[in-house]
């Protein structure tokens, strides 16, 4: 189950570093909890989830809960950016509305 988590955090990764802007950013996309001007930023929220859970981290050593907690958080995410596109994720084969039903089916396993 922890690999399946793992291998299936890899999508809104891609999906979240693919939103962030990095032009204006002091820090090039690397979140910073005591600058005030991360905790404003509108990527503030990417960036912080990216911070703790990028591939760099060390995802494989962290305790089952935290990555179901993860994998929640990308779910919320990807299904605001699926409704942002006016996509009906149930019916669309795009990578996002596919990554969703997956993603529902890992979240159901454990509930």
């Amino acid at each position: 189950m922890k690999q399946k988590i793992i291998q299936a955090l890899a999508y809104p990764r891609r999906l979240m570093r693919g939103s962030v802007e990095l032009q204006n950013c002091s820090h090039s996309g690397h979140f910073s909890q005591s600058d005030g001007e991360c905790g404003d930023c509108y990527y503030g929220l990417e960036c912080a989830w990216l911070f703790s859970n990028d591939e760099n981290v060390s995802v494989e050593e962290k305790p089952l809960e935290a990555l179901r907690e993860a994998l929640e958080h990308c779910h919320g995410y990807v299904d605001a950016r699926t409704t942002e596109w006016g996509h009906d994720n149930t019916r669309c084969d795009c990578d996002a509305c596919c990554w969703l039903r997956n993603a529902d089916d890992l979240i159901s396993r454990w509930r």
